[in-house]
Order: structure tokens, then sequence, then C-alpha cells
């Protein structure tokens, strides 16, 4: 369970990793830009939403371009 957690970020620390602003990382995330960005959905812990640094990571090498 503790390891579970540490690999869990919040919406700002995604945001400070891949240096975008927070409200960036919440468009994004929202159901409407799904098909735009395809940003991982997260957990909702408590009121907090929480990503897996793992999707995080798949993610952005997703967006590599050649």
């Amino acid at each position: 369970m503790v390891k579970l957690l540490s690999t869990l970020l919040s919406t700002k620390e995604v945001a400070e990793y891949l240096g975008y602003h927070k409200d960036t990382i919440r468009k994004m995330r929202m159901r409407k830009n799904q098909s735009k960005y395809n940003f991982p959905q997260g957990f909702k812990i408590g009121g907090t939403i929480k990503y897996e640094k793992s999707e995080i990571d798949q993610w952005y090498k997703s967006r590599r371009v050649s």
C-alpha cells in the first residue's frame, strides 16, 4: 500500500513534473477533452485527484513526434 501511494501524484505535482500549469492538467483531464489529449483519468481520493506516475510517463512518451 505504501508503495502505491508513493507512486501517486497530485495535479500540482503532475504539473510541476511535466512543466505545465496545474489548470492545463485539469483541462486535459476533463471528459470533453479526452479525445483530444487522451490524458490519464486519475483517481479521486478524498477531495483530491491523484495520478499514477507510470501512466503519466506512458502518456508523455506517447506524445513524441517523429
